[in-house]
């Protein structure tokens, strides 16, 4: 008996293990800069390919194409679903550079077929978007129960 639960201790920490860790493809981004109090966004979709992995065990996030760019998550902010039914995911952030950010998620759809959604890297004055799908489909429910666990 004392083996079985074991077994399943060590299944499930795995399970668990890999469980905060999540991959998107960016296939497009676009700038946006603060014009008073809005945000005015570039009008042009720029097509790009780069790996994004949100990697909740270590509290990075990675953007890889030719030159990795490596975020430290410092906190959840905020966890909320808009009118539209866009679940969104806010974390605060520091770059490579020691910049402080606010990282944002916005999950649009669902399906592990079609989901896609946008990261946002927003600073004081400026902001990057990239459009993202799932690697293997964003599953909405299980990145936002994540994002409910302390960081460590």
């Amino acid at each position: 008996m004392k083996r079985i639960l074991v077994f399943i201790a060590l299944v499930l920490g795995v399970h668990i293990g890999f469980a905060q860790s999540y991959h998107f493809v960016s296939y497009q981004y676009r700038h946006a800069a603060q014009k008073g109090n809005k945000w005015q966004e570039s009008p042009d979709w720029v097509n790009d390919h780069n790996t994004v992995t949100l990697n909740l065990d270590k509290n990075q996030l990675l953007i890889s194409s030719d030159v990795t760019e490596e975020f430290d998550v410092v906190r959840t902010t905020k966890k909320y679903q808009d009118e539209a039914g866009h679940v969104w995911i806010e974390y605060g952030g520091i770059d490579n550079e020691g910049n402080e950010c606010i990282i944002k998620i916005e999950l649009i759809s669902g399906t592990d077929e079609n989901s896609e959604g946008n990261l946002y890297l927003q600073y004081e004055n400026n902001m990057v978007i990239y459009h993202i799908k799932g690697d293997k489909g964003i599953e909405h429910q299980q990145l936002l129960a994540a994002s409910l666990i302390e960081l460590h």
